[in-house]
C-alpha cells in the first residue's frame, strides 16, 4: 500500500463539481475523527469532466476564507481524487516488498495497460492475500493516474499555500474506510450472508462497493452521477438545513418548480436505478445469489439529498439504511460521517500518488509562507513591547511632573492615580518580557526593533526574488513543455511521411526484385542452355556405333562443336570410325589432323577384314574436328 500516517491532524478535500467537502481530522492510527468540517458549493468551471482542476484564485480564496471561519489552521491537506481518466487492473503477484512490487509494475507496464503509462503515476492496494502452492500471493487492483491530473491539484494547494501529505483515490479511500468499520451500515437483526451496497453519488459518477462477510467483494465506478441536475434535485430534497455553504433554497418555490424538480429527480433516479441494477446482476454472477438480501446506503453527496436517495433505493428495491460509526469514534454524527467518509478513508492509508519534484516547489512556499507568519508576530510583539515600554515612560515623566505642580488639585490627583494603576500593569508586562523602563532601554530596544525591521525587509526582498525565480522556472517549464509537445506532434507528423515513403520503397524493391527475377531467369534459359546439354547423348551414341577398341584419348567441348583425340589398333579401324562419324546427324567433319601410327607391325588395308587379327602392338591415333549440324541447333 501507499502511506502511513501514525497520528496526526490532516486537513483533508473532496473537491466536484457540485460540492467541495473539506474535514480537519485528527488521525491516530487505524482511527479518524472528524473536528472540523465544511461543504461549499463548487464554483462554476472549477472542476473539468475528467476531474482535473481549474485552479483559480476564487476557489483558493473561498476554501481560505471558510477554513479561517471555521477555526483550521492545519495546513498539511490530503486530497481524494475522482476521475474517469484513472486505469485500473486487477492482478496476482508474489508478497515481495512494496519496492518491489512497484518496479516489477513499472517493468511490465505495458502487460498491464494498453497506453503508453510514461506520462502516468503507478500504485497499487492490496485487495487480498492468500496462499498458492505455498507461496504468499497478492491479489492487487494497479492504478495509473495521469500526473497532469495530480499536477492540477498542487496548483491548488499553492495558491492556498498548505503542503501536500498524499493524493488518493476516492476509491481506495473507501476501501480504508470500509476496512477500519466493515459494519457500517449492518444491523443485529440482517441474516448472515447478507451484503451491504455503498454508493458514493457525485456529479462526475456513482461509485459502487458491495460488502460482504465483513470484507469488499466488488467496486465498480459507472459515469452516471448527479451530474448537473445537483441544484435541482436539492430543490426536489426541499431540505432548507442543507449545511451547504452558498447554497440558498428558495422560500416561495411555486408549485410548477416544486413538479419540474421532482420530474427531474424520478428521471434521474430511474437513469441511475438501470446503471445500477446492471453492476448487482455482475454482483450476483461473481457471488451467486446466496439469500438475496442486500442492504444499501448513499455516501457523499448522497447524504446531502435524502428525499432523492430514498427514492433511488425505493426504485432498486433496496432496504435503506445510514451509515454510523462502531466503537470508539461513534461520537462522529451519522450524517457528517457519510458525508465526509471518502475524506476520511483518505487519511488512513492513501495511495502514494504524490510528485516529488512538485512537492518540493510545494514545500518552499509553505516553508516561506510559515516564516513570515513568525516574522510578522515577532514583528507585532516587538512593536507592542516596544511602545509600551515608551509609552510607560511618558506617563511616568508626565504623572510625576503634574503631581508636583497640581499636587492639591483633586482631579489631577485622581488622574495621576489612573496613570499610577496604567504603569503599574505596563511594568507587570514588562517585567514578563524582561524589559527594564529605563530610557537606555528602550533607545536599545528601538535600535534592535529598527535592525529586526530591516532585516525583515531584507527577507521579503530575497523572499520576493525567490518567488519571481519561481514563476520565471514556471513560464521555463510551460515553454519546455509547449517545445515537448510540438516535438511530438513533428515526430508523429515524420513518422507518417516516414512510413508513406517506406511503403514506396517497399513497392519498388518488390518491382525491382520481380524484374531481377524475370531476367535472371530468361538469362539462365539463354546462357546456361547451351548446345553441349546433350553431349551425354552424344558420347553414349559414340560407345554404341564404336568398335570395342575405339578410345578417346582428349575431348575439348565449345557452343560450336568438338574436338576428339582417337586412338584405334589399325588404319583400318581409322576408315570405319571417320565413316561411321560422317553418319551421325548431329554432327559433320570438319577435319582430320595428326595421323600417327604408334607400335611395330604391318597389316595390308585390302587383304585384312577389319574385324580380323590384329597385332596387339599397334596403335594408331589422330584427331578430328567435328561441328554441329543446323538440324542439332535447331533441335536444342
Amino acid at each position: 500500500m501507499g502511506i502511513s500516517f501514525g497520528s496526526k491532524h490532516l486537513l483533508a478535500f473532496q473537491i466536484d463539481n457540485g460540492v467541495t467537502q473539506v474535514a480537519e481530522l485528527r488521525v491516530s492510527g487505524k482511527n479518524a475523527t472528524v473536528l472540523k468540517s465544511f461543504s461549499v458549493l463548487t464554483p462554476m468551471g472549477t472542476v473539468e469532466s475528467d476531474g482535473t482542476l481549474i485552479a483559480s484564485a476564487e476557489l483558493a480564496a473561498l476554501l481560505r476564507e471558510q477554513m479561517k471561519k471555521h477555526g483550521i489552521k492545519t495546513d498539511r491537506g490530503v486530497f481524494c481524487v475522482n476521475s474517469d481518466r484513472v486505469i485500473t487492473r486487477q492482478t496476482v503477484v508474489q508478497n515481495l516488498k512494496r519496492n518491489e512490487i512497484l518496479s516489477l509494475l513499472s517493468t511490465n507496464s505495458q502487460d498491464y495497460f494498453p497506453v503508453d503509462v510514461s506520462d502516468y503515476k503507478l500504485d497499487y492496494s492490496v485487495q487480498e492475500q492468500f496462499e498458492e502452492n505455498g507461496t504468499k500471493m497478492l491479489r492487487i487492483q494497479i492504478n495509473a493516474v495521469p500526473k497532469p491530473l495530480i499536477a492540477s491539484y498542487y496548483e491548488l494547494a499553492k495558491m492556498m499555500e498548505i503542503g501536500i501529505e498524499a493524493v488518493d483515490l476516492s476509491g481506495n479511500s473507501l476501501l480504508q474506510a470500509v476496512g477500519v468499520n466493515p459494519d457500517m451500515i449492518m444491523s443485529e437483526e440482517d441474516e448472515e450472508g447478507s451484503t451491504y451496497l455503498i454508493a458514493n453519488l457525485y456529479s462526475g459518477g456513482t461509485q459502487l462497493t458491495f460488502i460482504k462477510d465483513g470484507t469488499v467483494r466488488l467496486q465498480r465506478t459507472i459515469s452516471n452521477g448527479l451530474g448537473d441536475s445537483f441544484d435541482t434535485l436539492m430543490l426536489a430534497n426541499a431540505d432548507r438545513s442543507s449545511g451547504i455553504l452558498g447554497y440558498v433554497l428558495s422560500a416561495d418555490m411555486d408549485r410548477e418548480e416544486m413538479e419540474r424538480a421532482s420530474e427531474v429527480a424520478n428521471a434521474k433516479a430511474a437513469e441511475l436505478t438501470a446503471a445500477i441494477n446492471r453492476i448487482i446482476e455482475y454482483y450476483y454472477s461473481v457471488e451467486g445469489y446466496g439469500n438475496g438480501k442486500i442492504y444499501g446506503t448513499a455516501i457523499g453527496q448522497g447524504v446531502l439529498l435524502p428525499a432523492f436517495v430514498s427514492l433511488l433505493f425505493k426504485e432498486l428495491d433496496i432496504e435503506l439504511r445510514t451509515t454510523h460509526r462502531i466503537g470508539a469514534n461513534a461520537e462522529d454524527a451519522d450524517k457528517e460521517y457519510g458525508l465526509y467518509l471518502p475524506c476520511i478513508g483518505a487519511c488512513l492509508h492513501p495511495l502514494n500518488l504524490t510528485d516529488r519534484a512538485l512537492s518540493m516547489t510545494l514545500e518552499n512556499i509553505c516553508a516561506k509562507r510559515r516564516w513570515l507568519e513568525r516574522a510578522a508576530i515577532v514583528k507585532r510583539n516587538f512593536i507592542i513591547l516596544a511602545g509600551a515600554a515608551i509609552f510607560a515612560v511618558c506617563v511616568l515623566v508626565s504623572a510625576l511632573m503634574a503631581g508636583v505642580v497640581t499636587v492639591e488639585n483633586l482631579t489631577t490627583k485622581a488622574t495621576i492615580d489612573d496613570y499610577r494603576t496604567k504603569i503599574e500593569v505596563l511594568s507587570e508586562v514588562a517585567k514578563q518580557h524582561h524589559i527594564k523602563l529605563n530610557a537606555e532601554s528602550v533607545r536599545d530596544a528601538l535600535q534592535a526593533y529598527k535592525q529586526k525591521l530591516a532585516q525583515l525587509e531584507q527577507d521579503e526582498q530575497i523572499y520576493e526574488s525567490l518567488k519571481a525565480e519561481h514563476e520565471q522556472l514556471a513560464e521555463t517549464y510551460l515553454a519546455l513543455k509547449e517545445a515537448c509537445e510540438q516535438l511530438e506532434l513533428d515526430f508523429a507528423y515524420t513518422e507518417s511521411v516516414y512510413n508513406k515513403e517506406y511503403a514506396v520503397y517497399e513497392d519498388f524493391s518488390k518491382s525491382i526484385w520481380s524484374w531481377y527475377e524475370e531476367v535472371m531467369f530468361t538469362m539462365d534459359e539463354d546462357f546456361m542452355n547451351t548446345y553441349n546439354d546433350n553431349i551425354v547423348s552424344f558420347m553414349e551414341e559414340l560407345e554404341d556405333r564404336m568398335p570395342s577398341t575405339f578410345t578417346v584419348t582428349a575431348i575439348a567441348v565449345t557452343d560450336q562443336g568438338i574436338n576428339m583425340g582417337i586412338e584405334v589398333q589399325s588404319k583400318e579401324q581409322v576408315i570405319y570410325v571417320i565413316q561411321e562419324l560422317r553418319e551421325f546427324d548431329t554432327v559433320e567433319i570438319v577435319g582430320i589432323s595428326g595421323l600417327t601410327i604408334v607400335g611395330g607391325g604391318y597389316s595390308d588395308l585390302f587383304e585384312e577384314e577389319i574385324d580380323g587379327p590384329f597385332n596387339p602392338t599397334q596403335r594408331v591415333r589422330f584427331t578430328v574436328a567435328l561441328k554441329y549440324t543446323e538440324l542439332f541447333r535447331e533441335q536444342n
